[in-house]
């Protein structure tokens, strides 16, 4: 891509928190590094209530980017919902959505907006495909994470041609989705928008880096909200 210019309609960049204090001013940088040459940009942090204080200390680095915002949210919890609360308040119609902890490199962003303005609909940051790569898990987190790939593209069709529904790491026309259709189980909305938006898309490689600060939010609690959320598409 042209280091000169970026010619886009405008570009939302969704960051759902909780709990990361110690990575959001990292990933906020690296996301307005990336995205600086884009004259409509805005980064929205949807956070739930850390009791870290992720929003105070977001709240403060918004005085260094005018293009930042800060949703708040009380008496809600939930990485599904937090992104699509992120996606209905957003001003732009290219949104993208990526996680805070520094596992989805901002940088890939820029590739992402050439698949948009190639024409497709919907761009996902994909673990499995020719160059993207998983670093820093264990044999059996990989085994896990691989057979609930391999089970989601089994069960759901409209999800048998992506190499990765499972990922968190995507940007897409929001002018396509219809907000009743998506039931925000759990922390998989990515799987939702494919089953419900009929779509041009396409994956692009990156690779997936263990956190290196904070604690991962993933439990069994996830696992089971997962298999919810795949019974109820199927059924």
């Amino acid at each position: 891509m042209r280091c000169d210019k970026i010619q886009i309609e405008g570009l939302s960049v969704i960051v759902p928190t909780f709990n990361e204090a110690d990575n959001i001013e990292e990933v906020v940088d690296r996301i307005e590094n990336t995205i600086k040459l884009i004259e409509k940009r805005e980064i929205i942090i949807v956070d739930d209530s850390s009791p870290d204080n992720t929003g105070k200390i977001a709240e403060n680095i918004r005085k260094k980017y005018g293009n930042m915002r800060i949703i708040n949210r009380t008496g809600k919890r939930g990485l599904a919902s937090s992104i699509i609360d992120g996606m209905k308040k957003s001003d732009y119609d290219i949104v993208c959505v990526m996680d805070a902890d520094l596992q989805h490199p901002p940088e890939v962003i820029l590739e992402m907006i050439e698949k948009i303005q190639e024409g497709n609909e919907l761009v996902i940051a994909s673990r499995y495909i020719k160059n993207g790569e998983i670093r820093g898990w264990s044999i059996t987190r990989k085994i896990i994470s691989k057979g609930a790939v391999l089970l989601t593209r089994f069960l759901i069709s409209s999800a048998r041609d992506v190499k990765d529904p499972m990922s968190g790491y995507f940007m897409l026309r929001k002018g396509n989705v219809c907000y009743d259709n998506l039931n925000p189980i759990g922390f998989k909305i990515l799987l939702e928008i494919i089953h419900n938006i009929k779509c041009k898309k396409i994956e692009v490689p990156y690779i997936f880096m263990n956190r290196k600060k904070g604690k991962s939010k993933l439990s069994s609690k996830h696992y089971i909200e997962f298999l919810r959320q795949i019974v109820n598409i199927i059924i």
